[in-house]
């Protein structure tokens, strides 16, 4: 395989902690999302040498890439979070093409908390 053909393919030399990193970025800047979580019974992360990125797991599977995303919602009268959950998957799955990860076996969202402000009915 060339070079360039390998470029091409980050998908099979994409690490793990770097797609976390990413994604955790991606659903950061989804409008309902406080912040990512850690988890909720156990710690959700990524790990890699001398790395760890909370709140999003990245596997490789059989299949393609495993991906769990833990985040705490922003509480208003009109969260749906069905809706949230949607949102996420959207943005894992494009910033996943952005990478070039295209074998994607799962993309789990857990919505671990509820951030309500003060004033929110």
């Amino acid at each position: 395989m060339s070079d360039h053909e390998r470029a091409r393919q980050p998908s099979a030399v994409m690490d793990e902690v770097t797609i976390a990193r990413a994604l955790a970025t991606a659903v950061r800047h989804v409008p309902g999302v406080a912040d990512i979580s850690a988890g909720h019974l156990v710690e959700v992360a990524t790990y890699g040498p001398a790395a760890r990125v909370l709140g999003v797991a990245v596997q490789r599977g059989p299949g393609g890439w495993q991906i769990a995303v833990h985040v705490r919602a922003v509480y208003t009268a009109t969260l749906d979070l069905r809706q949230l959950a949607a949102r996420l998957r959207t943005t894992v799955r494009e910033a996943l093409a952005r990478l070039g990860v295209e074998a994607i076996e799962a993309i789990d969202v857990a919505i671990d908390d509820l951030l309500v402000e003060e004033g929110t009915p």
